[in-house]
């Protein structure tokens, strides 16, 4: 999305902060025992709350319409995870909720992981990597740069840490609809 003027600007940062409130409630909410179906109920719930609709909630997929509010993978699941209500999260888990709203028109798409209690050295160092790449990867987020700077980054610190990143899987924008363009090839 390219915002045009400080109006629109000030709608998509109304728009995060209420995504990001939500977020951060469920974030608060994984712990060892919860199943992942609990968490997305609580993302519609806090949907209703704050007045707003789930983004991914209807979106329509290969098989089927998504039927979920969120996306909640468990380990080694990359993305787009359905909310299962059969696992029970344990610890050493690492549990990612992707999550979205709609506020005035707008979207937004947001993510985060999290390790469940005693959480293994590797998969420590997976997240503290992850963490720092994305800082690191932010900063090349200006004027003048592509996409591909910002992705230089993330694969870079990716490789020097002993980690891969994934192919299959692209990037998108996000603004007036779920999948704006342009397409991010990783």
């Amino acid at each position: 999305m390219i915002i045009k003027n400080k109006k629109q600007r000030q709608q998509y940062l109304e728009a995060c902060k209420i995504s990001v409130k939500i977020l951060r409630e469920i974030y608060d909410k994984v712990e060892v025992g919860v199943n992942p179906l609990e968490l997305d109920e609580l993302a519609g719930r806090l949907c209703e709350k704050y007045g707003v609709k789930p983004a991914f909630f209807g979106v329509p997929g290969k098989k089927d319409i998504f039927g979920y509010n969120s996306c909640v993978q468990i380990n080694d699941a990359a993305v787009h995870g359905v909310p299962e209500a059969n696992y029970i999260i344990k610890s050493g888990d690492l549990v990612t909720v992707d999550f979205g709203i709609i506020y005035n028109d707008l979207y937004t798409d947001h993510c985060f992981t999290v390790g469940v209690g005693e959480v293994s050295p590797e998969n420590k160092k997976l997240l503290y990597v992850g963490r720092n790449s994305v800082l690191r990867a932010t900063r090349q987020a200006i004027a003048g740069n592509t996409t591909g700077d910002i992705g230089h980054v993330l694969e870079s610190e990716a490789r020097k840490n002993n980690f891969d990143t994934l192919k299959k899987y692209i990037g998108h924008g996000i603004g007036t609809t779920l999948h704006d363009s342009q397409e991010i090839p990783a």
